[in-house]
């Protein structure tokens, strides 16, 4: 019976055949370019393999990457066994592979029978299959898949791999991950103790091939989530807390590593951002001076015991309000009973239920028409707009998408001064448990959570260089989208 953690690996894998699991770079180049010169370079002529029509491809691959016959990538042997009969040829000189040897996708470092160097010589010609090579069973347990730690021959039901180029084992390991699973499309026949592909077969087994920069990407990632399924696999109360806290738990380590500077390198030509924020100082006194805006009372500084943690040192910590104009909801007589916002309208107006995953929800909305929101002294949205709780459902948040709307009393809205801080890695911030953990602690604990929007104002926020904002954004793009999948995968158990 399949359990999570077999749908987790059947997952990950799936996704990375179809490049799901990284990102397609220009300066990878096109597989295309690979497979002529592997072309050029084989040595091994075996019988022409089937060209490829657009009915054979097993499933959508990016452009970049091409699809290809295994015999047309790779040289491939059959191994042997010596007649069990003739006693002279089982010893205890040469390591002999059979299946039951071959720990699935692992390193073999010893078998449970060894030939003689009569047998060595006689029957395998005296060639050895080296160590750090690829073999997989192709009988019965079809796709098996193993690395040899030690030099060793193998029977007749295990083929030896070796990729006609390669780039620090980028395709040797590519391919072991692949090949369990690509190996059961091919054509194979009945035998009398199972199912068994030939060598005919083999050779025109269907491979997505890409870029051997991509290779070594995809192996790393495969490498990482299969470590993270390992882990969980060993403990059955690990399971059942994956069960009911994947994703979220995950996703709450990864925020808070973006927080921390953990997600990503810091680079010396991004600057400081200490400079970032005298740049946006200098956009908000502009927004005083031209009276946009009205000044502020000064904000405290902040102190070393006030900081929750480290961050880089091209980082700073600043208080949000140096970073947005925090205005309130309208709480005056022109606030809108019920009787005066429709189902239906010109300008929306939210409160907390209409906010979902950091977005609006259409389907709960209520409107105010143009009269009724002109009257409103505060609370009036602009588009891109933070709005966020802080009575109630403290911390939910959402990003405005519409030109116009106006807000319930228990939200306020975050403007932007500047364009310096991403939009991403402020929705990043608004997720975090650094965020989170500064809500509870000034919580006022009463059966309706509340929470005043100076203290809001007043919250921490490490703040990375613009350049460092993009690259957290990105990575983090990338890893909530495989989470999202393994935590699609879950729920469906």
């Amino acid at each position: 019976m399949s359990t999570i953690c077999d749908d987790l690996r059947a997952a990950i894998l799936q996704a990375a055949m179809q490049g799901k699991l990284t990102k397609q770079l220009p300066e990878d180049g096109d597989a295309k370019d690979l497979l002529e010169r592997i072309k050029a370079k084989k040595a091994t002529k075996r019988k022409v393999a089937k060209t490829i029509t657009e009915h054979d491809q097993l499933f959508d691959i990016p452009s970049s990457w091409q699809w290809a016959r295994f015999g047309e990538i790779v040289d491939f042997n059959m191994g042997k066994t010596p007649p069990r009969a003739e006693a002279s040829y089982w010893g205890n000189d040469i390591p002999w592979i059979s299946i039951a040897d071959m720990p699935d996708g692992e390193v073999l470092l010893t078998t449970k029978e060894k030939i003689s160097n009569k047998a060595f010589v006689d029957k395998f010609k005296s060639k050895i299959c080296p160590k750090e090579t690829l073999i997989m069973s192709f009988k019965l347990t079809v796709g098996r898949c193993s690395i040899l730690g030690i030099d060793a021959v193998y029977n007749e039901a295990i083929i030896s791999i070796n990729p006609v180029i390669d780039d620090g084992f980028a395709f040797r390991n590519y391919l072991k991950n692949m090949l369990p699973y690509l190996s059961n499309y091919g054509e194979t026949k009945d035998a009398i103790k199972g199912r068994t592909l030939n060598s005919d077969s083999l050779n025109n087994l269907l491979i997505p091939v890409p870029p051997l920069a991509e290779q070594k990407r995809i192996v790393k990632k495969v490498d990482e989530l299969m470590a993270r399924v390992t882990d969980l696999e060993k403990s059955a109360d690990a399971l059942a807390s994956l069960k009911s806290h994947y994703p979220d738990e995950m996703r709450a380590s990864l925020l808070q590593a973006a927080m921390q500077g953990k997600l990503t390198k810091q680079l010396p030509e991004d600057g400081n951002a200490e400079d970032l924020l005298e740049e946006i100082k200098a956009e908000k006194e502009k927004l005083i001076a031209e009276g946009k805006i009205k000044k502020q009372k000064p904000l405290a500084s902040i102190i070393d015991d006030e900081t929750p943690f480290s961050i880089p040192e091209n980082w700073k910590w600043t208080r949000l309000a140096d970073l947005f104009q925090f205005i309130n909801g309208d709480r005056g007589k022109n606030y809108p009973s019920k009787n005066k916002l429709h189902a239906s309208g010109e300008i929306p107006f939210i409160s907390a239920i209409n906010m979902q995953n950091g977005t609006i929800r259409e389907d709960n909305l209520l409107y105010a028409d143009k009269p009724t929101y002109d009257k409103l002294g505060s609370g009036k949205l602009n588009k891109d707009d933070f709005v966020i709780c802080i009575r109630g459902s403290l911390g939910k948040y959402c990003k405005y998408p519409y030109k116009l709307g106006a807000i319930a009393s228990s939200l306020i809205i975050a403007r932007k001064y500047s364009g310096h801080i991403l939009d991403d890695y402020i929705e990043a911030y608004l997720q975090s448990p650094l965020l989170i953990n500064e809500i509870h602690d000034k919580d006022n604990g009463t059966a309706q959570p509340n929470l005043s929007a100076a203290d809001f104002m007043n919250f921490l926020i490490p703040i990375p260089p613009f350049a460092e904002q993009k690259r957290i954004a990105e990575r983090l793009g990338t890893l909530m989208q495989n989470i999202n999948v393994v935590g699609d995968l879950i729920a469906s158990e």
